[in-house]
């Protein structure tokens, strides 16, 4: 199901917060998941399910957004696949601006890292000493 996340702005249900006019989808946990992290499609699934279900992102083509709570296999979870997203898992050394991409541990970074995969977001603030930061999600999904 697909709509708009105008009302789920903190302190609601989901632990990251998205910007008015962010879509958010559900999709089925394909593994256990963690606020925060990118997500891809699951392509182990068959049919059908491999494009209603997602895994932790690593550095590949099928990223498509960012989980906005946690979840464990064959859970629910909502991720933003476009749109204003808070608390994302970033590389170190990412800065404001920069063009993010996947990367192989469930986290953005940027150009600068060798990146050959699409530019799926820029990031809105410099990493955080969590290993977090604010970006602009582009739409994929």
């Amino acid at each position: 199901a697909r709509y708009d996340l105008h009302h789920a702005k903190s302190p609601l249900e989901v632990a990251i917060v998205t910007g008015q006019g962010a879509e958010v989808v559900e999709f089925t946990a394909g593994g256990t998941i963690v606020a925060g992290t990118p997500v891809k499609l699951d392509i182990s699934q068959t049919g059908e399910a491999d494009s209603t279900y997602v895994v932790a992102g690593t550095a590949s083509a099928l990223v498509i957004g960012v989980a906005l709570e946690a979840a464990v296999a064959d859970g629910t979870v909502r991720v933003c696949t476009s749109g204003y997203i808070e608390g994302v898992n970033f590389a170190a050394g990412v800065a404001a601006g920069d063009s993010l991409y996947p990367a192989g541990s469930a986290e953005l970074d940027d150009n600068d890292a060798g990146a050959t995969l699409p530019c799926v977001a820029v990031a809105l603030t410099a990493v955080d000493g969590d290993g977090n930061g604010n970006v602009y999600w582009f739409r994929r999904y």
